[in-house]
């Protein structure tokens, strides 16, 4: 089978790979149908994050089960399902306590397919039934898709604890911003967007309440449309913006960081968060949120108009040069397998 990696040289490589087979009684073998381009593989490319060279990429997904161990009890042959990437140990301390999210495994790190071991950018997966979760058949492929991304936003906003009088800004509106903009909009009194991408910024107007173009939110503007206040919470979907953050935000606040940029640093006075009870928010993995994920999906109209691109992994390197480019004129770019 094909299988899309990236190489030593972070390079986006097509290479043919050995079809994974059941190894263990308690396995299941699924054919995947979509495979969702993430901003965390964009920041790989980038260089702002390492990545172990030529595993098969790719860590949202969608498929439909193939085969099945003889102990699989969750799961049958030919049911639709999505695949949980985390693999947690489940014998660590962490584990152990209900902190799946923080799994150090047998390495000092947790398994993520398509991560640390081989992944979704390929026509067939096999892992332990824990990290296969049924779906209904109601639920698109395309909204399937996106159950992965929609489990780290519901972890960051029940981080965050954002309530119905809150206001709130999401910095970026690509797919993981997307999300965190249409799950806000349902729960706070005032949903706000930063995007400079003309193709996404359009996309946003019909979430939030307002988008903005960078630059383009003054604190005049603001206080106008917020009842002379800041905002109480604030999502950093791009992970390198905390000057518009500290600048942003009301007393008490809380800036989430979501996006993914470690090459970024923020120098701050501690004593300015201190006098104004202001919080950054890490929330790291998500842990065990699936099923709810799944259960949101089902509820949220229109998620899959986020797909706006489908492609053969044939055409990966164009797909992702485009995303890399700034220049895109998508929201959610899928590989599709046949």
């Amino acid at each position: 089978m094909k299988g899309l990696v990236f190489d030593k040289n972070r390079e986006i490589i097509v290479k043919d790979r050995n079809e994974p087979q059941i190894c263990s009684e308690c396995e299941v073998k699924i054919e995947i149908k979509y495979s969702g381009i993430c901003g965390t593989d964009l920041q790989v490319l980038k260089g702002n994050l390492n990545c172990i060279p030529d595993i098969i990429r790719g860590h949202e997904a969608v498929g439909v089960v193939k085969e099945v161990g003889s102990k699989v009890k969750t799961v049958k042959v030919n049911d639709r399902v999505v695949i949980d990437p985390n693999q947690y140990c489940g014998k660590c301390f962490y584990c152990r306590n209900g902190e799946s999210n923080f799994c150090i495994g047998d390495d000092g790190r947790l398994a993520v397919a398509g991560m640390t071991k081989d992944g979704l950018f390929a026509k067939y997966f096999v892992c332990d039934e824990t990290f296969v979760y049924k779906i209904p058949d109601d639920l698109s492929y395309e909204a399937a898709v996106l159950v992965e991304p929609l489990a780290c936003v519901l972890h960051n906003i029940k981080a965050a604890n954002i309530q119905p009088e809150d206001a709130v800004l999401i910095i970026g509106a690509g797919p993981m911003g997307a999300l965190s903009q249409i799950v806000c909009e349902k729960i706070a009194r005032l949903t706000v967007s930063i995007e400079k991408n003309d193709f996404r910024k359009k996309l946003s107007e019909e979430i939030v309440h307002y988008a903005y173009y960078p630059g383009e939110l003054t604190e005049e503007k603001l206080r106008k449309i917020n009842m002379n206040r800041k905002f109480d919470v604030i999502i950093d979907a791009v992970g390198n913006q905390m000057n518009i953050c500290e600048a942003m935000i009301e007393r008490g606040g809380r800036i989430v960081i979501l996006g993914i940029d470690s090459t970024y640093n923020f120098k701050f006075n501690p004593a300015n968060y201190q006098d104004k009870a202001i919080k950054i928010i890490g929330a790291g993995e998500y842990n065990l949120l699936f099923p709810k994920a799944i259960k949101c999906a089902t509820m949220l109209d229109g998620l899959e108009k986020l797909v706006t691109k489908i492609c053969p992994i044939d055409e990966g390197k164009e797909a992702f040069d485009e995303l890399l480019s700034g220049e895109m004129e998508t929201m959610k770019t899928v590989f599709k397998f046949e």
